[in-house]
């Protein structure tokens, strides 16, 4: 999904997983970084029984882009 720079990557997020509920049944835990913490939370909380958002973020003294953790697929 792409969207316009003027919205929030956390407020848009359920448009992308809201049509996969019910298909991905093995799927325990998405991994998101802090601009998902606030409404995406709240929203899979509400909404995605069974999964949980983890919010990830980088080591407090690194500066620029750090990748996130990956986990391996079961």
């Amino acid at each position: 999904m792409v969207h316009g720079a003027n919205q929030a990557d956390g407020a848009t997020a359920e448009r992308v997983v809201a049509p996969l509920r019910g298909y991905l049944h093995r799927m325990k835990k998405i991994l998101a970084d802090a601009a998902y913490e606030q409404v995406f939370v709240d929203w899979g909380t509400e909404n995605l029984r069974g999964v949980e958002v983890e919010i990830t973020s980088k080591p407090p003294d690194a500066e620029g882009f750090v990748p996130g953790r990956r986990l391996r697929a079961c």
